[in-house]
């Protein structure tokens, strides 16, 4: 019996709807700038997401394979 591997290389789609995740990240951290947030408050919020996506596609990956 052989296993099913899925390509790990990114599609353009999947490359696609990252940079739309960024953009839309990069502007809402903009406009908390803009409103009187600390930087560090609006990195804080933007590492924090980037680490809940992160999980998120491996634990999408683990349920692939």
């Amino acid at each position: 019996m052989t296993k099913e591997t899925r390509n790990t290389e990114p599609t353009l789609q999947e490359l696609e709807e990252q940079e739309e995740i960024c953009r839309k990240a990069t502007a809402e951290a903009e406009r908390d700038l803009e409103e009187g947030r600390t930087t560090e408050a609006v990195f804080e919020d933007l590492r924090t997401r980037y680490f809940l996506a992160k999980q998120a596609v491996r634990d999408f990956r683990a349920d692939v394979q």
